[in-house]
């Protein structure tokens, strides 16, 4: 259950354009309620180049399995917490998280590891 080869490899070499489109999301409710409601930090869950690490909380951590998109989310939310991993191999023990934010991540995921 991790991200396939073919597609991370897409990650890696466009994480700098991606980042470069800057549609980065504007504070609105999702994050809002997401970070006001945690009892613990939040997991952006393939945080790409970390345009909603910000709006999660100060606690927010980032987890990307592409190497290059947590270097774009240095620059974009510097001094959160990163981590390298995938959906299917996270590093963190049960219940540690308030909460899992995953956008546009899910859909690299297959129907069968969905609940």
């Amino acid at each position: 259950m991790s991200l396939d080869r073919e597609t991370n490899a897409v990650y890696e070499a466009g994480a700098a354009t991606y980042a470069a489109r800057d549609t980065r999301p504007e504070p609105g409710p999702p994050t809002a309620l997401v970070a006001a409601s945690a009892d613990g930090p939040i997991l952006d869950l393939g945080c790409g180049p970390g345009w909603h690490l910000p709006l999660l909380g100060d606690r927010a951590i980032g987890a990307d399995p592409a190497a290059a998109m947590l270097g774009q989310a240095r620059a974009t939310a510097p001094g959160r917490a990163l981590v390298r991993a995938a959906a299917g191999a996270l590093p963190v023990e049960p219940q540690s998280l308030g909460g899992v934010w995953a956008c546009k991540s899910l859909q690299h995921l297959a129907a069968e590891h969905l609940p």
